[in-house]
C-alpha cells in the first residue's frame, strides 16, 4: 500500500511539471526594426555642409515630420559648426486634413521630450552629431486621429544667433521627402523667441520649401 501511494505521489508530481511546462509563455518573437534617420540623407544631398549665419536674435528652428506606420522615437540630436549649448525637442501636432499644406497648423504643438547637449570646440568642428536620450515616445501613423486630421510631429533646437549647417535641395527636389517608405519631411520653418522652450510652428508660417537647417538630428524606429 506505502508503494502504490509513493507511486501516485511520483506520478502526480510529473503531472503537474508537465502542467507547468504548457503553462509557460514561449519567449517573444524579435521583430526586426527599422531605424530611419532622415537629417542624415539631408545633409547628404549637401556634402560641401553650407553654413548660414543666420539673423539677429535667438531663432528656434526645425522640420516637421508624418510617419506611415507606428513606431517611437528615443533619442535626439544635433551637429553644428558653432560650439555652445544647445535644446533639441519634440513635438507633436494636429492638422488639417492635407498632408502638402504650407501652413497645416490648427492647434498648440505639444512637447513630447527634449534633451540638452553642449557641442564642444571638437564635436564643432568635425561636425559631429551629439546625441541625448528621452523616455520612449509612441509615433503614431498620420492617420491615427480619424478623417480630416493629420497627426504631424516635429523636430527643432534653438539656433543661437550662431552659424549653423543649413541646405538647399538640389534642383528638382521639393518638400515632401519620402524616407523607406516609412515618413515623410516637410518643409523647414522657424520662428524668433525669448526662450528655448519654444517651438518655430506658428500659425500662418510656412518656412522655406527648399532650404532645411540640417543639424537637427533625431531616430524613428519602425517594425520592418
Amino acid at each position: 500500500m506505502k508503494k502504490i501511494a509513493i507511486l501516485f505521489l511520483v506520478l502526480l508530481a510529473l503531472a503537474a511539471c508537465k502542467k507547468d511546462k504548457r503553462d509557460v509563455d514561449p519567449p517573444p518573437v524579435k521583430v526586426p526594426a527599422v531605424v530611419i534617420n532622415p537629417m542624415v540623407d539631408i545633409d547628404a544631398l549637401d556634402p560641401e555642409n553650407a553654413t548660414s549665419d543666420g539673423s539677429p536674435g535667438s531663432f528656434q528652428v526645425g522640420v516637421r515630420f508624418i510617419t506611415y506606420k507606428d513606431g517611437f522615437i528615443s533619442r535626439l540630436g544635433l551637429r553644428s559648426p558653432s560650439a555652445g549649448n544647445y535644446r533639441i525637442q519634440l513635438y507633436t501636432f494636429v492638422s488639417n486634413d492635407s498632408t502638402t499644406l504650407n501652413f497645416p497648423l490648427i492647434v498648440e504643438p505639444e512637447r513630447l521630450g527634449y534633451v540638452d547637449v553642449t557641442i564642444d570646440a571638437a564635436a564643432a568642428q568635425k561636425g559631429t552629431t551629439v546625441w541625448g536620450n528621452i523616455q520612449s515616445v509612441k509615433i503614431k501613423p498620420w492617420n491615427a486621429d480619424g478623417p480630416g486630421k493629420v497627426r504631424q510631429y516635429g523636430v527643432c533646437y534653438n539656433d543661437q544667433d550662431l552659424k549653423q549647417y543649413q541646405h538647399l535641395l538640389p534642383a528638382g527636389l521639393t518638400f515632401p521627402l519620402i524616407f523607406s517608405n516609412n515618413l515623410s519631411v516637410f518643409k523647414y520653418d522657424f520662428f524668433k523667441v525669448d526662450s528655448h522652450n519654444s517651438h518655430p510652428w506658428q500659425i500662418g508660417r510656412g518656412g522655406f520649401t527648399t532650404l532645411v537647417y540640417g543639424g537637427e538630428q533625431f531616430e524613428f524606429v519602425t517594425p520592418k
